[in-house]
């Protein structure tokens, strides 16, 4: 089980305030067009080519 206070900062310790709860996807995507973010979510990252891996090149050489 995880222990996370959502309403608690994780840098602060502050309180967190809901501000508003948005479930139409056309107000949050207005919303974030507005204050300039990005409305698509990030690309996911690739993936690290296993032969630059440093635990790959520690087995090969205790081998």
């Amino acid at each position: 089980m995880f222990a996370t206070d959502v309403l608690v900062c994780d840098a602060c310790g502050g309180a967190i305030r809901i501000l508003a709860i948005l479930p139409e996807g056309d107000a949050s995507r207005d919303i974030l067009e507005h204050l300039g973010l990005p409305t698509e979510p990030p690309r996911p990252a690739r993936s690290a080519d296993p032969s630059r891996c440093a635990t790959t090149s520690a087995m090969h050489s205790i081998s």
